[in-house]
């Protein structure tokens, strides 16, 4: 019965999945709903080689494609962005971007991690190619498709070079709970002597920690009852004659409870704090349920005319899948700053994997 409850769960998450499409390292990214969001991501690496004795070389490749729902808060030109109001009409944002992405080259590592059996250091060096088509939903006009300085309104081809550091110490306990620290630097070069439009450069600088308080009973399998904090440090910054819309999201901030695609800034600052608390397992110890609150602060810098500082607060529970999907419900409440919809606080479905 537990074998047939396991291979179900894995099905259900690969035949219903979405990409998670901001975060790296695992095989599959997935989360839920709505349904005209999907996407899947496949990667395939080879190690046979060593550039360094006694140290990893990966020759990598991620393959990923999808259909994506998108917003975009502009009217006229992306020198004017739409204000907050209370008949703030969603459909005039939304529109689908299909893609095809793949990333290819090497990792590096220099210094091995015999806690976690991963590199402690390693550099990394890919090419990222990256087609997209957008696309008008049935019967809609949305504002991005009238932008007067928009040179990607159906579409764009992206070709860049992505190279970075990264430091790898966190280390999963035998409840899935992770304790210590990562972190990455990486930038990305996009010039216009190879692309058609796109012209940018992007620096990304993050880190994530994780400390365990409490576990109810270590030595069991079986998850009872745990409480772990995690924080996440993000900064990105941008430039460049034309700075696709999909690199301004991907830059943006990732705070919970605001509309993301309006911080799309040349200077974005986050911090995403939790309180994570386990409760028992299901069935099998991979599947469990969890309660969240967290705290969000954030800084985006366009120019002089656009910047702000924006907190927000929350909680949720849901439904934990192998420690690399997390689908429930979330309620977020804006402390500083305001959605379109000018509502403070609101539900949605929290259907991601966490940081």
């Amino acid at each position: 019965m537990r074998r047939k409850l396991l291979m179900f769960m894995v099905l259900f998450i690969v035949v219903s999945g979405m990409l998670a499409a901001d975060e790296t390292g695992s095989v599959f990214h997935f989360s839920g709903f709505p349904t005209d969001i999907w996407a899947a991501r496949v990667f395939a690496g080879y190690t046979g080689l060593s550039f360094i004795d006694g140290q990893e070389t990966s020759i990598e490749t991620t393959l990923s494609g999808g259909w994506l729902t998108r917003h975009s808060y502009y009217s006229g030109s992306f020198d004017n962005r739409e204000l907050p109001s209370v008949n703030f009409d969603d459909a005039d944002t939304l529109f689908h971007l299909g893609f095809i992405q793949d990333l290819f080259g090497i990792r590096q590592g220099f210094i091995r991690n015999n806690r976690n059996g991963k590199n402690l250091v390693e550099g990394f060096l890919y090419y990222r190619g990256r087609w997209e088509a957008h696309v008008k939903p049935d019967g809609t006009n949305p504002c991005f498709f009238s932008l007067s300085d928009n040179p990607e309104k159906t579409g764009i081809f992206i070709n860049a070079a992505v190279t970075g550091l990264a430091y790898n110490n966190s280390v999963r306990n035998s409840h899935g709970v992770k304790d210590g620290l990562d972190a990455k630097i990486s930038f990305e070069y996009a010039p216009a002597g190879i692309n058609g439009t796109a012209d940018y450069y992007s620096t990304v600088c993050k880190a994530m920690g994780y400390l365990p308080l409490y576990d109810s009973n270590p030595e069991n399998r079986m998850n009872l009852f745990i409480v772990y904090l995690a924080d996440r440090i993000r900064i990105a910054a941008n430039g460049g004659s034309y700075r696709p819309f999909t690199i301004r999201r991907e830059d943006a901030l990732q705070l919970r409870g605001f509309e993301r695609e309006r911080t799309d800034s040349k200077f974005t600052a986050v911090n995403n704090l939790d309180i994570r608390v386990n409760l028992p397992s299901l069935f099998i110890p991979d599947i469990k349920l969890g309660l969240l609150g967290f705290f969000d602060s954030g800084f985006y810098y366009e120019g002089s005319s656009y910047n702000g500082t924006l907190f927000s607060t929350g909680a949720a529970l849901y439904l934990d899948l192998f420690g690399a999907f997390q689908g429930g419900v979330r309620y977020n409440y804006l402390l500083k700053g305001e959605r379109m919809d000018t509502q403070e606080g609101h539900i949605d479905l929290m259907l991601t994997y966490y940081f």
